[in-house]
């Protein structure tokens, strides 16, 4: 072999397959040639822009950037506000977000009550049954089979109470 780039064979004792890799080893890019690393820092998803790209706001080198980015993850417009995990491979010119960061665990005993607002109807429904909610107050239970159980008092109220 002559220079680093350079595979003389012809006089070469080396089996055809051990050519074969040494010339595929010879075509990898040396690692002066290969694509620029990658910088990851904290930013804030900040929108969407016309085309759909999730917009990021991020300071990088002391200067504060907003620009569409693309994302390795799915994202929603509930989302925007929420800080992201944001790559740059090479420059600011190509924001890559690779995730969302994450609030911290809450308290597993910490009780909450998850509110699901509606301005017409909320319906949960698996197969033909269903309980329904709607904005005229009316609360609708369906199925086959209703069973109704209490530790306590089991009480129906209303002004009229008709069964059956």
């Amino acid at each position: 072999m002559s220079s680093r780039n350079t595979l003389v064979i012809d006089k070469d004792p080396m089996s055809p397959s051990m050519q074969n890799l040494l010339r595929k080893e010879m075509k990898r890019p040396s690692p002066d040639r290969r694509a620029p690393s990658s910088t990851s820092f904290v930013g804030c998803l900040d929108g969407f822009d016309t085309e759909g790209y999730p917009i990021v706001v991020f300071t990088h080198k002391g200067r504060e950037y907003r620009k569409s980015a693309r994302s390795t993850l799915k994202l929603t417009q509930a989302q925007v506000g929420l800080e992201c995990l944001i790559q740059l491979c090479g420059d600011a010119d190509t924001p890559v977000i690779s995730g969302l960061i994450q609030p911290p665990l809450t308290d597993a005993n910490n009780e909450t009550t998850a509110i699901i607002r509606s301005d017409d109807q909320i319906r949960l429904q698996c197969g033909d049954a269903y309980i329904e909610l709607t904005i005229d107050g009316s609360v609708r239970i369906r199925g086959d089979y209703v069973e109704s159980v209490a530790y306590g008092a089991n009480r129906l109220k209303g002004s009229s109470v008709k069964i059956n």
